[in-house]
């Protein structure tokens, strides 16, 4: 061969070499590329597994917060059953360390106490490590997560703190829950990533340096470029960084493709030059070579076709190239006709018609054309329910731009997956209605809405009346399904737009937007109509009626605190005029609310000011006429206003709470009150003081009683419990209970306002009760009044038969003490022997040697 035939052959070797080496190298680099993506897709579906995980555990425990803050809402910021409530949920809630609660900011309660005792008292306002948190949770009224802290208690956990307001807007203090943060990461399976292969990193942002902290991570170092997936946390973020343990690039994949690109390069080069030496005897050589080759393309073409994305491979005028199998599935189209197509490839009719928003894709290929160097990544729905998320990036040849490469990946199942996170968050499980978190969360843009067309909005707060009854009396269990079927009763009667909301326990919001006044009213007549029926559960028939507050915006609130504030403030004067109604709120009803707020705050000073005074009201026997024992009841001298009457303060003392302080103080001077008068050697006799609810529920009600007794060195005998009937049947074992320790202490026990409850005959044989005494109300009219006649003689006669005194409240005539004494009643209290009277007053009474002369001459 001549010289230039064989400088022609070594042209045509190199530039053959060259090109498949090229060639090759473009196939391995897409390979390498594809599983980089396709390792990373893998890692990203792992790290969002096990981020769901942890936000699970992380979201169940501080679910124990809102339930805890539910209750001490509900209770008005009662806390008695905190510790048997504590205990269950730590039994729910495993990765709970500790449960507080913290009035006023101050840690007054912790469960269990052991190795928690450290937190005890801490004011959270004013440690330099709560302090932050404390006053941005009271601030922007949400739950704070602050940590991982190193714990007052020893060791590390994070603190979930949530403030507590309570239904008049008046701050009561904090409910936080403890996280034992190793036990929340074990309950994950963090460590379960580094068992699968990963290497990983937990951290979090220091809120006090903004510097990346580490919480957990693998014993293996991450490796280059780690995945890093944020974790949204109530006011923090933490950051997940996952690799592979052994880096994202297989170096003996790729230097086994390296080596099989050399090799083909060799063989093809060693083709052309053995067809450029030898052209007559290679012919055959050439076409054996060609078919090798043909196997090796279709070797890479097949390590194409094998990952689990679909992918299309398109030229700079969106031609398709090439695509592999899953890309065909996934449409249902054949190459064929893909191929015979001579316009855009994600445009062929057969595709685009199965995308729900296609314009909206064309507009996203349009900008591929005009951008190609843009990598684009989005998310779209197809008409059969399917999620896809797409990546298109661009790949090159000699510098330049060829065409892009599409990925599509089917992300239903995870898109579902995340629903479901988010209905658990969003919606309660036992009505499947939307929460108090859905309300919060969407609330605000409902309004806005609202706003922007100049509509209304009607507000409606519902409030179940005896809820508590059945609840307290038939089991929780019961009291659930009244919950469910109450709500899915309401739901009869809502239109497509309404919201129905279950706030907590047996508090639900109505939304109904853009609608007429007269609409409402109809509705609200429906509810009213709908709710008479009883529920039948287990062969019982429940009544669960509402109590229902109406506001409107934007007339009576613009934000969604206040249209709250002020519907609770309807509801409530709802039940104050009958329960089972409505009531639609007006500017009166916030003066009314106005006015009981300061009858609080001027309550919460004269305690503080002793400006209370004890009368007496003497009861005497029905028979002898002596007097046998008194009533101590309580009257407010405020200094500008004059005498304020019990039925003022005494519910709103109840009902804040205030009513502790006050009935310490009443104890304590009627106890102060009878060692005086037996000092000055006055006859002695009992002296019966009202407890109430709140008061009998207290841990320490019988250390309180008798330590007031050891105080002033009374007997017990000359004191009396009084306790209301509804009160007793509240919680039939603790009352029971209490009963007999005082009965051990000599302290006598009475039913007041006997005949208005719901006690049981069995229940009553139970107590160790001495006296019950028959409410006022069926001694009004006993005298023209033949059922009262016939109930007043049957309480007589029932307790004759269980050895129980009777004592009739509200005697004022002559007529009715004939009467009672005619049926055997003990004992007389009323207007008839004497008005309640001051200790002075009543000392001149007890005086005259304990009788009452005028009465005397009644019974004569």
């Amino acid at each position: 061969m001549n010289p230039s035939g064989v400088i022609k052959a070594k042209w045509f070797t190199a530039l053959a070499v060259l090109f498949v080496m090229v060639v090759g190298g473009v196939i391995v680099g897409l390979s390498e590329k594809q599983a980089f993506e396709m390792d990373r897709r893998i890692v990203q579906q792992r790290s969002d597994e096990q981020i769901r995980a942890l936000q699970h555990e992380l979201e169940n425990s501080i679910s124990a917060v809102y339930a805890l803050a539910a209750v001490v809402r509900q209770n008005k910021g009662t806390v008695d059953e905190f510790y048997p409530l504590a205990e269950q949920m730590l039994q729910v809630y495993p990765g709970i360390r500790a449960l507080q609660l913290a009035p006023e900011g101050i840690i007054r309660y912790t469960h269990p106490y052991l190795n928690n005792d450290a937190a005890f008292g801490l004011n959270l306002f004013t440690d330099e490590r709560t302090k932050v948190y404390s006053e941005q949770a009271v601030k922007t009224r949400k739950l704070t997560l602050a940590g991982p802290v190193e714990l007052i208690q020893g060791g590390q956990g994070l603190v979930a703190r949530n403030p507590v307001f309570l239904q008049d807007g008046r701050f009561w203090g904090f409910v936080q829950v403890v996280l034992d943060l190793p036990q929340l990461l074990r309950l994950a399976n963090l460590s379960l990533l580094e068992q699968e292969g990963y290497s990983y990193r937990l951290t979090f942002t220091n809120p006090n340096n903004d510097q990346q902290q580490s919480i957990a991570a693998s014993q293996s170092p991450l490796t280059d470029h780690p995945l890093a997936v944020p974790i949204q946390v109530p006011n923090g973020k933490w950051m997940l960084e996952v690799t592979p343990a052994q880096g994202w690039l297989d170096a003996t994949a790729i230097l086994l493709k390296s080596i099989f690109v050399l090799v083909l390069s060799g063989m093809v080069g060693l083709l052309v030059w053995l067809i450029m030496r030898q052209p007559l005897k290679l012919t055959q050589i050439v076409m054996e070579r060609t078919q090798e080759l043909g196997e090796s393309l279709a070797l890479l073409e097949a390590i194409f076709d094998a990952t689990s994305d679909a992918m299309l491979v398109v030229d700079s005028g969106g031609r398709m190239v090439t695509c592999n199998t899953q890309f065909l599935t996934l449409w249902g189209i054949s190459r064929q006709e893909l191929q015979n197509y001579g316009n855009l490839a994600l445009r062929y009719p057969p595709i685009l018609k199965q995308i729900s928003d296609f314009e909206a894709f064309r507009e996203v290929l349009q900008e591929s054309l005009r951008s190609p160097e843009r990598t684009q990544s989005d998310l779209i729905y197809l008409e059969n329910g399917r999620a896809l998320e797409y990546i298109s990036k661009p790949y090159y040849l000699h510098q330049q731009i060829r065409g892009k490469l599409w990925a599509f990946q089917d992300v239903t199942q995870r898109r579902r997956a995340e629903e479901r996170v988010r209905t658990l968050a969003y919606y309660d499980r036992l009505t499947l209605l939307p929460n108090r978190a859905y309300l919060e969360e969407n609330g605000p843009r409902l309004l806005q809405e609202v706003h922007e067309s100049n509509g209304t909005l009607a507000f409606l707060y519902l409030d179940l009346d005896n809820f508590k009854t059945i609840n307290d009396s038939l089991g929780p269990n019961i009291g659930d399904r009244v919950l469910h079927y109450f709500g899915q009763r309401l739901k009869q009667v809502l239109s497509v737009r309404d919201q129905l909301i279950h706030l907590s326990g047996d508090e639900f919001v109505l939304l109904m937007p853009h609608i007429t006044p007269q609409k409402v009213q109809d509705t609200l007549q429906e509810i009213i109509e709908l709710t008479r029926q009883p529920f039948a559960i287990e062969g019982k028939q429940l009544l669960a009626t509402p109590s229902i507050g109406v506001v409107f915006y934007p007339q009576d609130g613009t934000d969604l605190d206040t249209l709250m504030r002020n519907a609770d403030t309807a509801m409530h004067q709802a039940k104050a005029t009958g329960r089972n109604t409505y009531q639609i709120f007006t500017p009166e009803m916030s003066k009314a609310a106005t006015e009981r707020l300061q009858v609080e705050t001027d309550l919460r000073q004269a305690i503080e000011n002793n400006e209370f005074i004890v009368f007496y009201q003497p009861i005497i026997n029905a028979q002898t006429g002596e007097c046998i024992a008194a009533e101590a009841l309580i009257r407010w001298l405020h200094p500008e206003k004059g005498m304020i009457p019990p039925i003022r303060f005494i519910p709103i003392a109840e009902s804040t709470g205030l009513i502790l302080p006050l009935g310490r103080w009443i104890l304590n001077e009627v106890c102060r009150q009878n060692h005086e008068w037996r000092e000055n050697g006055q006859p002695m006799i009992p002296i019966g003081v009202n407890f109430s609810a709140l008061q009998f529920r207290q841990n320490d009600v019988l250390d309180t009683i008798q330590e007031a007794l050891e105080r002033f060195d009374l007997p017990a005998q000359y004191l009396q419990v009084e306790l209301t009937e509804s009160l007793v049947m509240q919680d039939v074992e603790k009352t029971t209970q209490i009963l007999h320790d005082l009965s051990r202490l000599g302290v006598m026990s009475a039913i007041d306002d006997f005949g208005t409850g719901y006690s049981s005959l069995a229940y009553l044989k139970r107590f160790p009760i001495r006296k019950i005494k028959i409410d006022r109300s069926f001694i009004r009219d006993l005298t023209h009044d033949p059922d009262d006649q016939i109930l007043v003689k049957a309480m007589i006669d029932l307790a004759r038969n269980m050895h129980l005194h009777v004592v009739a409240e509200g005697v004022e005539d002559e007529q009715q003490l004939q009467v009672l004494r005619s049926m055997g009643c003990h004992e007389i209290q009323g207007y008839l022997i004497s008005r309640p009277v001051p200790a002075k007053e009543f000392q001149q009474f007890l005086g005259n040697l304990s009788t009452a002369p005028s009465f005397r001459n009644k019974l004569d």
